[in-house]
């Protein structure tokens, strides 16, 4: 691959954020879709897939394709492992969409193979690419040691039937406090509220409480929330940061608001895929952190349904 050449990508997958990868690869200046796995017809997909990628219904036949520079993952959570498995073992750079696995064993799994491969993985946890976040991250400085976080994220649905809303939510918030706090935490507790949304969804919300020594953070979460929700709050011992991605105004310290830079979250993912693939970059946004994540998801859920 010459250096200025896009990055040719398969995608897996064409759900609903599978379609969110292919209008932002097709817009992407450094990067081209070459090759799409789904179960969907051909017929079905438009002209403008139909006529400049190739299509199959089989993912390990795309995985295969030496012409591919890396591989996005863009299928339900249940069948991660096996195909970033195959990645690993064939070295192909990856993005695969949250959460990385339902279970820890194999989460463990692909971590250890990740390490073996040292092939570059990106596991799409979307606010840790958000402009404000990043920014945030530059002004924990200002605030001196962080005393507590709080995070809210949610909204009424989706209703998955094979996993619950902590596993689809709770990603989004832990990403974003172990990121803060690059530690993980020496005890999980957790609650939920059940209701139900319809005569078909049981809505749930969760609270999930975080101990790091003496700096605690409190994460509610889930698809029962009456309007949707996405505040992250950093109190430090000198100030302190609050990233509201529903306000247009979204990044404030101590109330005053901090300008962010445009670039979408997906934009600033595939920039750092990007780099990471050329070597240009160490990335904290990968399987250590998404099976860190893997396991305190395990661990609040078993705390949450024991109660």
């Amino acid at each position: 691959m010459i250096h200025n050449d896009p990055i040719q990508v398969g995608l897996i997958g064409f759900g609903s954020w599978g379609k969110v990868y292919e209008r932002v690869i097709r817009s992407h200046p450094k990067v081209s879709l070459r090759y799409l796995a789904t179960s969907q017809k051909p017929e079905l997909l438009g002209p403008q897939i139909q006529n400049a990628t190739t299509i199959t219904n089989d993912w390990q036949e795309l995985v295969a394709d030496p012409s591919l520079h890396g591989v996005v993952i863009a299928t339900p959570p249940s069948t991660h492992g096996k195909i970033l498995e195959q990645c690993l073992k064939i070295k192909k750079p990856v993005i695969v969409e949250k959460p990385l696995t339902l279970d820890v064993r194999e989460s463990q799994n692909l971590l250890a193979l990740s390490k073996e491969t040292k092939s570059p993985v990106l596991v799409n946890h979307i606010h840790l690419f958000h402009s404000g976040f990043r920014k945030l991250k530059q002004l924990l400085e200002h605030i001196g040691p962080i005393e507590s976080i709080e995070s809210f994220g949610g909204s009424i649905g989706p209703f998955r039937k094979d996993y619950s809303a902590l596993w689809d939510y709770g990603p989004h918030d832990l990403s974003l406090v172990l990121s803060c706090l690059k530690q993980t935490p020496d005890r999980v507790t957790a609650s939920i509220d059940r209701k139900i949304q319809d005569c078909h969804s049981m809505a749930e919300n969760y609270t999930v409480e975080l101990s790091f020594g003496e700096v605690q953070a409190t994460i509610h979460c889930g698809n029962g929330f009456p309007y949707k929700q996405r505040n992250f709050i950093v109190k430090g011992r000198d100030g302190t940061i609050e990233l509201n991605d529903c306000l247009s105004e979204k990044l404030k310290l101590d109330g005053k608001v901090v300008p962010i830079d445009s670039l979408s979250p997906m934009e600033n993912l595939f920039d750092s895929w990007v780099r990471l693939i050329q070597g240009e970059l160490i990335s904290e946004e990968g399987l250590q952190l998404a099976h860190d994540i893997t396991l305190l998801l395990d661990k609040a859920h078993k705390n949450a349904i024991s109660h």
